[in-house]
């Protein structure tokens, strides 16, 4: 379906290829879970380069809604006419483009869902943007790296349970995915304690473009034959 590159940890770029199976298994779970339909107009402002953008992108249209696009770097004029201009109801946006909107001084009541993703989700900031965008507009932690297909595990806000926390829970995974927490010997964790996510599912990447050593080095298999990709987180 498309080939993304990631610098991950090692900061050198690398393509993950990402196959038509598991971007259908996301946009299929995503128009369902984030209730899209022919009204739902998204905006678009994020980069093509980064695959968070995929949800903004692929899920309206695969639903019958539309896409206000948004030609400028989003700074705060921008954004607060992506707010109050565009005839947008529904953004997938980062925690740091979440944490700039909330300084706005606008009540954009209009939005059905906010999906946040890229970085860890403050409580806090998630409580603001609540407040701001009132009690109807649900906010969802979505954590995914590329590997896994823009979100495999998500979070509805609670702002009574979730409001005080340095971090939003990243919750339970989607639709035909799993998720492990093995340790370092690769042993399953019991509960409370720390380990290592493990995705696996229909949203695994083929692989690395080109790339059959950290094929082998982060795709890996379990005991019972399960591939798994290991995030490092």
């Amino acid at each position: 379906a498309y080939v993304i590159y990631t610098s991950g940890s090692t900061g050198r770029p690398k393509g993950v290829v990402v196959e038509h199976r598991a971007l259908v298994n996301y946009t299929h779970w995503a128009t369902d879970r984030y209730r899209i339909d022919a009204a739902t107009r998204f905006a678009l402002f994020t980069s093509l380069a980064f695959d968070l953008t995929g949800t903004t992108l692929f899920a309206p249209l695969a639903a019958g809604g539309s896409i206000a696009l948004v030609p400028d770097e989003p700074d705060h004029r921008t954004l607060r006419d992506l707010l109050t201009r565009s005839g947008a109801n529904a953004l997938k946006l980062t925690p740091a483009h979440l944490d700039l909107i909330t300084t706005l001084d606008i009540e954009p009541r209009s939005f059905r869902v906010l999906v946040v993703g890229g970085e860890q989700l403050r409580g806090p900031v998630a409580a603001r943007a609540q407040r701001m965008f009132g009690p109807d507009c649900r906010i969802v932690n979505e954590y995914g790296p590329t590997e896994a297909t823009i979100g495999c595990i998500v979070h509805t806000f609670d702002p009574e349970r979730d409001g005080d926390l340095p971090a939003v829970p990243i919750g339970l995974p989607v639709d035909n995915t799993e998720a492990y927490l093995l340790d370092a010997d690769g042993r399953f964790t019991g509960p409370g304690e720390v380990g290592e996510i493990h995705l696996a599912g229909a949203q695994l990447a083929r692989g690395y473009l080109g790339r059959p050593d950290l094929d082998r080095e982060r795709f890996v298999h379990l005991a019972d034959g399960t591939r798994v990709y290991r995030t490092g987180d």
